[in-house]
């Protein structure tokens, strides 16, 4: 198990978009590059403007424009009272080329507590029962893990991070596919989820827990 918190200190530039890049690949972001383009972009769109600013605080150099409201007036099937939709781009840079084209088994190895924290303002959820004050952190890993080398992989990231006994996969429910499932830490790792939290508004200035709850 590592030291999750000596090992979160991100001091470059490159260290942070690589941070939102393995993010664009497996949480709600995107990587998308013009067709007469040469290098990608990060793309991430919301409902919440507060999660956009937990993302644009981890690497504000590169995203110049903000965050912005989308025209959705004339989208095919919106509802009229579907709620305000919000969009943050960065600029174009090689590192998003670069992981653009990575397995999902290369950005499993790089993981680390930082990038789960930020997967789980896309993907994750808090359940606490009413008997107790612990709190049970969930995150909905879907098709990421829809092999079995994927599934590999990620089991070694969270025991090298986590020890062995890092919880499990399950489907969602009893009908849920292979593409339907979520990661249930054992709830000691509420603990490290909070501290975690706290780490990561300390460095970039945002809430992460606030944001995506």
């Amino acid at each position: 198990m590592e030291d999750l918190m000596g090992n979160q200190q991100l001091n470059t530039l490159d260290d942070r978009i690589k941070l939102l890049a393995r993010n664009g690949r497996l949480g709600d972001g995107s990587l998308w590059k013009h067709p007469n383009g040469r290098n990608y972009k990060l793309i991430n769109t919301s409902t919440k403007p507060e999660i956009l600013s937990v993302k644009q605080g981890i690497a504000p150099e590169i995203f110049k424009t903000g965050i912005r409201s989308m025209d959705l007036s004339k989208a095919r099937g919106r509802f009229a009272n579907a709620k305000p939709m919000f969009r943050l781009a960065s600029t174009v840079h090689p590192i998003f080329t670069e992981y653009k084209t990575k397995s999902h088994e290369e950005i499993f190895s790089e993981l680390k507590l930082d990038d789960f924290i930020l997967w789980f303002v896309d993907d994750g959820c808090v359940y606490q029962r009413k008997d107790s004050n612990s709190k049970r952190y969930i995150l909905c890993i879907g098709p990421s893990i829809s092999t079995e080398s994927r599934r590999e992989a990620l089991s070694v990231a969270l025991h090298t991070l986590f020890g062995p006994k890092f919880g499990r996969f399950e489907k969602n429910n009893s009908k849920a596919t292979i593409d339907n499932m979520s990661w249930f830490p054992p709830t000691w790792l509420g603990r490290v989820f909070v501290d975690g939290f706290e780490s990561f508004k300390r460095r970039y200035g945002r809430s992460p827990e606030t944001s995506s709850l």
